[in-house]
């Protein structure tokens, strides 16, 4: 009607954090508080299956990086993704009682073909990315911020492997490699009585023992709420002494490196790990001669240590 304003229709003013319910656009989307990012094309979030590149949060306007949320979510890069679990991702991400809102998008990645074998299941061509709109809870003022810790991908006093990979990237199944160096000093021998004195002339023996180790490995199992992460892998280990004990004219500390003093350890390994509230186990199998190292650690209790000198 002429001189009327004509109402524009609800679906015409969705935004680009709403669930998209038609098909979708050309242009992409962008997120409205960081214009600089392309989010893609919008999908709509009730199709599926799709297969995901990247996992986003945004909170405010502004991305955010937490491994607890990360942890939270089903999404695997590489993997099929449908509307089933994406509803399964908000109702998790609301248990954490850390949001008042989670609204879920996908985006649709341009150049970003899907895998081959996903080619005639996924509903798109393109890997997309998976976008989570939240809405914080206020946090009192009093509140300290808590800090999230990625599990490690080493643990123990031996320095036994774990089934997680490095910081960032332990929640994805995939490869990964480990450089480690580890020094042992200081050890007390013997019992200190008198009528052992004759005999035994060094009680305290400063000879420091270095370990260099590559632990590659494949984690072929993610963790999840009961799950545990599961990764086969295997190390190589170098391990060589300081010289031994300076002598009273001549106290430098030196490190001497030959055929003596000097031996490699290897293994293949199996192993599972869980986190159980703060505590983090993990239990596997290993099969080499890296078992070998505490016997490396002492001089004078078993044969083996004597191999080297």
């Amino acid at each position: 009607m002429p001189g009327a304003l004509a109402a524009v229709p609800a679906a015409a003013q969705m935004t680009p954090w709403q669930q998209a319910t038609t098909a979708a656009s050309s242009a992409p989307a962008t997120a409205p508080a960081t214009p600089g990012i392309s989010l893609g094309t919008p999908l709509s979030v009730a199709g599926g299956p799709w297969v995901p590149a990247e996992v986003l949060f945004f909170s405010a306007g502004r991305i955010v990086a937490d491994y607890a949320w990360r942890d939270s979510v089903r999404a695997r890069r590489g993997h099929l993704y449908t509307s089933a679990d994406l509803q399964g991702d908000v109702q998790d991400l609301m248990t954490l009682s850390r949001f008042d809102k989670v609204t879920p998008a996908i985006y649709a990645i341009s150049d970003s073909a899907v895998p081959p074998e996903f080619t005639t299941i996924s509903v798109s061509s393109n890997q997309v990315r998976v976008v989570f709109d939240v809405t914080e809870k206020p946090v009192p003022e009093s509140a300290k911020p808590k800090v999230v810790t990625p599990p490690t991908a080493v643990g123990g006093v031996l320095l036994t492997p774990t089934a997680w990979r490095g910081a960032g990237r332990f929640t994805n199944p995939g490869m990964a490699l480990d450089i480690n160096a580890a020094y042992f000093i200081g050890r007390l021998y013997g019992k200190n009585s008198y009528s052992d004195a004759p005999r035994k002339t060094n009680y305290i023996d400063r000879i420091g023992l270095w370990t260099l180790t590559a632990d590659g490995k494949m984690q072929v199992q993610s963790e999840g709420a009961v799950r545990p992460a599961v990764a086969v892998g295997g190390q190589a280990m170098l391990v060589f002494r300081d010289s031994p004990q300076p002598t009273v004219t001549t106290p430098a500390v030196s490190v001497k490196i030959d055929s003596k003093n000097t031996r490699v350890l290897t293994d293949g390994y199996f192993v599972a790990s869980k986190k159980l509230g703060p505590i983090r186990t993990s239990a596997g199998v290993m099969q080499g001669t890296i078992g070998d190292l505490p016997a490396q650690m002492s001089e004078f209790l078993t044969p083996e240590a004597l191999k080297f000198y």
